[in-house]
C-alpha cells in the first residue's frame, strides 16, 4: 500500500495558520475593551452675571445655556415672571442689538 507523503514545509504551513486562528482572535478580542463614556457635561453649569454675559461671543451669548447660567447667577430671577421681565426688558434688547433683523 502505497502512503500519500505530504511535503513537511507544507505541514509546517499549516500548523502556523491553526496557530495564527487561535492566536489573532484573542489579541483582535484584548483591544475592543469598551471604554467608560465620557459625560457630555461633567461640570455643573456655572453662574453667570450680566457683564460677564454681555462680554460673551455672540452665538455663545444667545444660547439655551447661556440663558440658564444667566438665570443662575442672579437669585432674583427664579421665579418665572421675574424671568420674563427681565428677558424682555434686558435680554431681548440686547439681543436685537447684536444680531439685527433681516430685510426681506
Amino acid at each position: 500500500m502505497r502512503q500519500f507523503m505530504v511535503p513537511s514545509a507544507f505541514n509546517q504551513s499549516i500548523r502556523c495558520l491553526r496557530i495564527a486562528y487561535l492566536v489573532i482572535p484573542c489579541l483582535v478580542g484584548i483591544g475592543c475593551d469598551k471604554a467608560e463614556p465620557v459625560p457630555a457635561n461633567p461640570a455643573q453649569p456655572t453662574a453667570l452675571s450680566w457683564e460677564e454675559w454681555k462680554k460673551l461671543p455672540i452665538p455663545e451669548k444667545h444660547d439655551e445655556a447661556a440663558y440658564d447660567r444667566l438665570r443662575l447667577g442672579n437669585p432674583q430671577l427664579k421665579s418665572d415672571k421675574a424671568w420674563r421681565v427681565f428677558m424682555i426688558k434686558e435680554v431681548i434688547p440686547e439681543r436685537k442689538r447684536d444680531i439685527p433683523p433681516t430685510m426681506n
